[in-house]
């Protein structure tokens, strides 16, 4: 196999690296004083998510010749809605047993704005902002994402099949992300506006699709021959770079300039160098570190504890309970919450994703991968 072309298959080193994720946007909402950098998770979360959704997109071209965005778009609803309508029909119950009418009724649309996945523009335009589902924008913005490259990427592959050049596309359309983005804070635009919108958020998304559409179609042994070495070395730069970032960032650092300009950027190519070491040299130390069980535990049930660890922390601090009983105690009860989640929702819905699957269901492979690849919308 060490000739074979790339394939994802399962890369426990990744599923580490989301445990990593979502334990630092943890730590940070916390507000203990410790890792006040630790939002900058969600820029890891954000370059996985294009990484993953464009080799599967990749993998699809290559069994079948096409992509049935149909059965692409049922597989992201089974995947990720059914947690999140758990948490906002929590939240609505809650809202109209607990608060009166005025704060329920606002809450209720809150929830709405969430399940609709528009809490990311609600947040930029101050329109009706979700608060203790505040945390939504990041779901918001990966959902459009979701809607729109798969689009994207077909129709780009109807001129050309040439990953590489698929590649160049996808840093294209981040780097027109980034230039937006400082036009848009030249024009002294809100730091809401420019956190939270899509347009200006979407190259942490777009690097992870270029690395996707990279290795795709690659043989292994010449990656490994021609990358290993020199991403022995910058695999663990880019860590320790992402680390102290981390670390001297402080709560606020969201809003400074310096951020929107190049900062992000930096924390998400970071982001991008660390996964190919990941991937192309399995068997090095930060591959072993992010393939530690714990690690990887915590990623297997990241989503639910993205979803619930905000409302939690934050009802916690409203009774003034001390930051690091937040983080224990609240992590604590995040866990039980999100275990009950996966185990008692996710998990026994996504077995309905075998009826979305053309592997599955026996559908014929495509002759070749090289041959014309076409979209099929449904």
């Amino acid at each position: 196999m060490e000739s074979s072309t790339f394939r994802l298959g399962h890369r426990p080193p990744l599923d580490g690296l989301r445990g990593f994720a979502v334990l630092c946007v943890m730590v940070f909402h916390a507000h203990t004083g410790f890792l006040e950098g630790g939002g900058l998770g969600v820029e890891i979360f954000f370059t996985l998510s294009g990484f993953l959704i464009t080799t599967l997109l990749c993998d699809e071209l290559d069994r079948h010749g096409d992509v049935s965005l149909k059965n692409f778009y049922a597989r992201r609803a089974l995947r990720l809605a059914p947690a999140l309508i758990l948490l906002v029909f929590v939240y609505a119950v809650w809202s109209c047993l607990a608060l009166d009418g005025g704060k329920a009724r606002q809450n209720l649309l809150e929830a709405g704005i969430a399940l609709t996945y528009m809490s990311n523009w609600a947040r930029a335009f101050w329109w009706n902002a979700p608060d203790l589902l505040g945390h939504t924008w990041s779901l918001s913005i990966e959902e459009q994402f979701y809607l729109v490259w798969p689009l994207v990427l077909l129709l780009a592959s109807r001129f050309t099949s040439n990953r590489r050049t698929l590649a160049l596309l996808a840093l294209g359309l981040a780097a027109i992300s980034l230039t937006w983005r400082n036009v848009l804070l030249e024009q002294q635009r809100s730091p809401e506006r420019l956190f939270n919108g899509l347009d200006t958020r979407a190259d942490a998304l777009m690097v992870g699709c270029a690395l996707a559409l990279w290795l795709s179609g690659q043989r292994v042994d010449a990656l490994r021959r021609r990358w290993a070495g020199p991403l022995s070395v910058l695999g663990p730069l880019a860590f320790v770079f992402i680390v102290a970032v981390m670390l001297v960032s402080g709560k606020e650092e969201w809003r400074q300039p310096y951020m929107y300009r190049w900062g992000f950027a930096a924390v998400e190519l970071s982001a991008v160098v660390l996964m190919a070491h990941l991937l192309i040299s399995e068997r090095a130390g930060l591959a072993r570190l992010f393939s530690l069980g714990a690690l990887r535990w915590f990623g297997g049930i990241s989503y639910g504890l993205y979803l619930w660890h905000y409302p939690v922390y934050r009802m916690m601090r409203a009774h003034g309970v001390a930051p690091l009983t937040v983080l224990i105690a609240g992590s604590a009860v995040t866990i039980a919450i999100a275990l009950v989640s996966y185990h008692g929702l996710e998990q026994p819905v996504l077995k309905l994703k075998k009826f979305f699957d053309r592997r599955k269901n026996g559908a014929p492979e495509a002759p070749s991968a090289s041959e014309n690849r076409s979209v099929r919308p449904a």
